[in-house]
């Protein structure tokens, strides 16, 4: 149908609601067809609906439905570029607003007259916009500025950034069961207030379309510019400046895939058959339809709230099973008989001890030197009365291991012992391992009698009945799928820590307790200010205990005062790293504000040491000074924000003489083995003072009692979730943290504390940690809610202490909704229950998924550990070490270096290395990092199994990495294209030497570390600039690895159009590629999604796919062989530059 079909049909259509459209457009067409006709042209147009993409950040639910759609209509008129777009609801007024477009595009080039707008604005039932707050324009301007959903948010975004004081405003609000969204913004240019306002639903189309009537108002008003392709090309300048976008598909590999694609009935946006001149701009590639509608999971769904029952002789808390052999059977009256017996023994056995164990009237009298002893009676009795208590307790003054005790050896003394169960959790597994190991021997037994842990990888679980139990906040969460049968009290320490596991716990706690209100809760902290977790908890009560430390001398030992201590003086490179005002983080550089009571020197000292810098210089000369000048013994606690610092501050430091003589240095991290981590607490060799490099893991809860000095960088590692993007940030801690790695020191004797940073940043410091809710990842969290039966994702995490963003809660659902992890009414699928069982991230459950049906469950599992262990594999000064570039194959991939030496170091398998045993010497690999793999990769593989997924997904595969000659290995390609679906969005654009262009435009290297990192004498030049990165430290891009951009279109991209030729990966990576194939390359994910679904509802069928599974899963290890999109291009080899002349020479010879 032509245009003027066009116009004949929908004027029998109009509604009365569109009758001053009717008119206007009348009168639009007929400007429009004297001009054709003059020029003897015949436009065409297209109307396509047009879904409204995630183009806002805050979402809720999937899109797609008939209610969700616009209209959009495109005018394209022969030998004129030029496309006039409108988009509304209805065909009628989409169809006005192009010619509108058009015809406006005309009169600027002159071939036209101008419009004479009317004066009586023309009201749209798409776009309510507030007349009051604006003055009606007669211009020649357009109303439409061609914005439409995909490009009016960047637009917007662009501008609030831009204008400091544009003060944009939010607000949504529901009446009814529409949403009211009401966006305004100042303009100081004009002295105004911009509004818009929108009704409807669903919520995300509604805030679209606020979003593009603002950005088009804004542009009627001339502050931004109309929409055109000009905008794109200067975009896209930034990163099209090499040949390497060029993709170009084997014919024969296409036809396959067009046939694969007729065989599973998928129709792809763009047809093999279609003229390529009637493909239109800007348009979409992706299809948003699954093949098979989703399953729902069975589930049970009578309460929101964990279930809970006091203590039975036929069930064991701690392991959630059922006692096949109670003291006593029948009735409930026998069973509260066996318990009772049992609290008799228990009762006769503590006596016993008391009278004849000198051992435990010893630590008896120990215990009650500390001070909550004295408060003992007031803690009893205050739980006793009260479902939640707080105990705020200085450092060291015993509530980590008496107030368990305290509670049972009451009820032990009351004969009620086995009616007692105390859950203790701890933050990290080294503290409750050590606690647990600390509180079994106060009470002279052996651990695993009264007192034991539960960790990951390791237990040691109590008697069934009258214990403690000592685990992480993590492994409480997952035990809380059985209920909390049997457990009377749940003690919660280091609340101030504002973990968002233990948010999410204490939201769990806070429903349970509502109903169950015999299960006692008891909150400790060291932190002063615990109001908000009284409030929280219905102003529960707070009792306070003083702690028992020596005096800390640390308090005015800042960086300033250090500086004139040791003399210190920077080198010349430390002077031109230091930033004039702004530090990486963008704060301001407080080593620019020294009091002026400090000497000129010092002031002039400080001020050339960037905040930035890791002052290993200093932390060398301070140990010197600790050793020459303080002559006081006693260990060296020195915070640092992660591993990468504690293992290169480790290297600096060993290069020291007097260092090394002097200091054991031992080093404490999670990562490590608690038998490497135990080591922490034992005694060096005479004459050696132990110096201790740990993160903030010896913050709380463990007591390393010969520490004497503290030295504290006062930062930490976050992981912050940005747009789905993992970053690392190393940010300043709170001035609670300060004062608890303070508290470290002083245990034994007076301590002394030096502090890296200045007094003036002390001061800027935050009083309180930022709960973790507010910036992490929410992906686990929300199916762990689901996987728990805890009712909406939404409403639940809106129930915690400071609730996450609502922005962050609408992305959450959107993303499981998108992973297939919830069905339409919001309950785990089969998907969803996997991917929350897990111990991983879903993202990278899901890849294991569909690399099971690869059968490459092997290789996968191992990489999918290493990144779950956060441990540098190779030891020494990685920038010097071969093994990396040894074990690399030259497959430009931190993960295939991995996967080939972990592969290679088979006595990992076997377990023939002691944890004590650090290092392969001969292959510079640390055992640590291996073991702690091969147990990750073994629990992964086993819960699998426990799913049904066979065995022979798992088969041991063995690479060549080029070893003997073979390079060509395809499932090295296919692994490769997995971690895009894995770490996606994680891409950067290799740019020059270490530089890379990220989606964000912001400044970022590959790290040091990295394979792909160049070393004197290797060239910086990739074969393909496109990487895969598993996440991103301050500017660093960490464990990245080399893919196509086949494998970035097939398993990654959100968002891909057709754009002036190019195909277009959000908005970012332009491709030079046949768009049919692409589009039919992007067709195929419903039917990856299908597989995947089906696969988990029934593995079996990975034994015995169906014709078109085996069809798919072939073609798709061609797409994942690099040289896929390569035909009649140089192809892509991994060979060395040594073997290629070996192999040039022997084909002359």
């Amino acid at each position: 149908m032509d245009l003027q079909a066009a116009m004949a049909k929908l004027s029998t259509e109009s509604t009365t609601t569109a009758v001053h459209y009717s008119h206007y457009s009348a009168k639009l067409y007929e400007i429009f067809i004297k001009w054709c006709s003059k020029n003897n042209l015949k436009p065409q147009y297209k109307i396509t609906d047009d879904l409204l993409k995630d183009s806002y950040k805050i979402s809720v639910g999937s899109l797609g439905s008939k209610q969700d759609q616009n209209i959009k209509f495109e005018i394209r008129v022969p030998n004129y570029t030029y496309i006039g777009v409108g988009n509304a609801k209805t065909e009628e007024i989409a169809r006005t607003k192009a010619l509108e477009d058009i015809i406006l595009y005309l009169a600027r080039q002159n071939e036209t007259p101008a419009i004479q707008k009317n004066k009586n604005k023309i009201k749209n039932e798409d776009s309510k916009i507030d007349s009051t707050k604006i003055k009606k324009l007669d211009s020649l301007e357009p109303i439409v500025g061609n914005w439409t959903a995909d490009t009016a948010f960047k637009r917007l975004k662009e501008f609030v950034e831009s204008n400091n004081k544009a003060n944009f405003k939010l607000n949504i609000e529901t009446i009814r069961r529409d949403y009211v969204v009401h966006m305004s913004i100042f303009i100081e240019k004009l002295n105004k207030t911009i509004s818009i306002r929108e009704t409807g639903k669903p919520k995300k189309k509604v805030m679209q379309q606020c979003e593009v009537n603002l950005v088009n108002k804004l542009c009627t008003l001339g502050l931004i510019e109309r929409y055109s392709s000009d905008r794109v090309k200067k975009e896209k300048l930034n990163y099209i400046d090499n040949s390497f976008n060029v993709v170009n598909v084997n014919e024969k590999l296409v036809n396959d895939i067009y046939s694969l694609l007729e065989d599973l009935n998928i129709k792809p946006m763009i047809h093999k058959d279609q003229d390529y001149g009637e493909i239109f701009n800007r348009t979409p590639l992706l299809l948003d339809t699954v093949i098979e509608p989703l399953e729902p999971l069975n589930q049970f769904n009578a309460s929101k709230v964990i279930q809970w029952a006091p203590p039975s002789s036929d069930w064991n808390p701690w392991l959630a099973v059922r006692i096949s052999n109670p003291v006593s059977a029948a009735n409930s009256i026998d069973l509260l008989k066996s318990l009772t017996e049992i609290s008799y023994k228990m009762k006769k056995e503590l006596d016993e001890k008391k009278q004849f164990s000198f051992n435990f009237q010893k630590r008896i009298k120990e215990r009650s030197n500390l001070p909550i002893f004295k408060k003992k009676d007031a803690i009893l009795d205050i739980i006793k009365d009260n479902s939640v208590v707080i105990i705020h307790g200085g450092t060291g003054c015993g509530k980590t291991t008496q107030v368990c005790q305290f509670i049972l050896e009451e009820f032990i003394n009351a004969n009620k012992g086995a009616f007692c169960n105390i859950v203790c959790t701890q933050p990290k597994k080294v503290s409750a391992i050590s606690i647990a190991n600390r509180v079994s021997f106060e009470r002279a037994e052996a651990i695993g009698k009264s007192v034991g842990y539960i960790v990951r990888f390791d237990s040691t679980v109590p008697q069934s009945f009258g214990a403690i139990l000592f685990c992480t906040v993590e492994i409480l969460i997952r035990k809380l799928k059985f209920g909390l049968f049997g457990i009377t009290h749940i003690i919660v320490d280091e609340i101030h820590e504002r973990r968002a596991s233990c948010e999410l716990l204490l939201i769990i706690l806070k429903d349970v307790v509502q109903k169950y209100q015999d299960l006692k809760v008891i909150l400790m902290s060291a932190n002063a200010n615990l109001n908000i977790f009284s409030k929280y908890f219905n102003n529960c009560p707070v009792i306070d205990v003083e702690g028992n430390c020596y005096p800390v001398k640390g308090y005015d030992f800042f960086l300033e005062d250090i500086v004139q201590m040791i003399n210190y003086k920077p080198s010349i490179a430390e002077i031109r790293s230091v930033k004039k005002k702004k530090n990486i983080d963008n704060s301001d550089n407080c080593n620019l504000v020294v009091p002026d009571n400090y000497p000129r020197e010092v002031r002039e000292v400080v001020a050339m040491i960037n905040e930035d810098n890791q002052h290993f210089k200093i932390v060398e000369l301070l140990l010197i000074h600790i050793e020459n000048n303080l002559k006081t013994e006693g260990a060296v606690l020195i915070f640092l924000p992660g591993w990468g610092w504690i293992s290169e501050l480790n290297n600096h430091l060993q290069q020291n003489e007097i260092i090394a003589q002097n200091c054991s240095i031992l080093l404490l991290h999670s990562s490590l083995s608690h038998v490497q981590q135990h080591k922490v607490f034992k005694p060096v060799p005479p004459g050696k003072r132990k110096v201790i490099l740990s993160t903030n893991i010896a913050e709380t809860s463990i007591t390393i009692d010969d520490v004497v000095f503290v030295i504290d960088y006062g930062k930490s590692k976050i992981v912050r979730c940005i747009n789905n993007v993992t970053k690392f940030d190393t940010v300043w801690v709170s001035k609670g943290n300060v004062i608890q790695r303070r508290g470290r020191a002083g245990r034994v004797q007076e301590g002394i504390c030096f502090n890296l940073y200045t007094k003036e940043r002390y001061n800027k410091m935050d009083d309180n940690i930022l709960p973790e809710l507010s910036y992490c990842s929410l992906s686990k969290i929300g199916l762990t809610i689901k996987l728990l039966n805890l009712g909406d994702i939404y409403t639940f995490l809106k129930k915690a202490i400071e609730p996450p963003p609502d922005k962050s809660l609408y992305r959450v659902s959107d993303l499981l909704n998108e992973m297939k992890c919830l069905d339409e009414n919001g309950n785990l699928t089969a998907l969803g229950y996997i991917l929350a069982d897990l111990p991983v991230e879903p993202e990278l459950g899901r890849m294991m998924i569909l690399g099971n049906i690869l059968l490459l469950g092997e290789p996968l599992s191992i990489l999918v550990a290493q990144s779950s262990t956060n441990y540098d594999l190779f030891l020494g000064d990685y920038s010097q070490n071969a093994a990396k570039h040894y074990y690399s194959g030259n497959r430009c991939s931190d993960q295939l270096t991995f996967l080939n030496a972990f592969m290679q170091s088979e006595s990992t398998y076997y377990g023939y290395y002691d944890d004590d045993n650090d290092d392969f010497v001969e292959h510079e690999l640390s055992t640590t990092a291996l073991k702690s793999t091969y147990k990750i990769k073994e629990q992964i593989i086993n819960k699998f199994l426990r799913f049904g997924f066979p065995r022979r997904c798992f088969k041991m595969e063995h690479f060549d990495f080029g070893k003997t000659g073979i390079f060509d290995e395809p499932q090295l390609d296919i692994i490769s294209a997995l971690l895009v679906m894995g770490f996606y969005p994680n891409i950067f654009l290799h740019k020059d030497k270490r530089k890379v262009n990220l989606k964000s435009k912001e400044f970022a290297v590959i790290c040091k570390s990295s394979v792909n990192s160049p070393v004197e004498g290797s060239s910086d030049h990739f074969q393909l600039p496109y990487f895969v990165f598993e996440q991103q430290i301050n500017i660093m891009c960490i464990n990245s690895s080399m893919v196509s951009p086949i494998h970035i279109l097939l398993f990654g991209a959100q968002k891909v159009d057709y754009i002036d030729g190019f195909v277009v990966l959000d908005d970012w990576i332009y491709l030079k590629m046949d768009v049919k194939v692409a589009s039919a390359i992007v067709a195929l994910r419903p039917a990856i999604e299908d597989l995947i679904i089906r696969t988990v509802e029934d593995p079996k069928l990975i034994l015995k796919p169906t014709t078109t599974d085996t069809k798919l899963i072939n073609i798709l290890k061609y797409l994942c062989d690099f040289n896929a999109g390569r035909h009649n291009l140089p192809p892509i080899t991994f060979e060395t530059r040594e073997d290629k002349n070996k192999n040039k020479e022997t084909e002359e010879k």
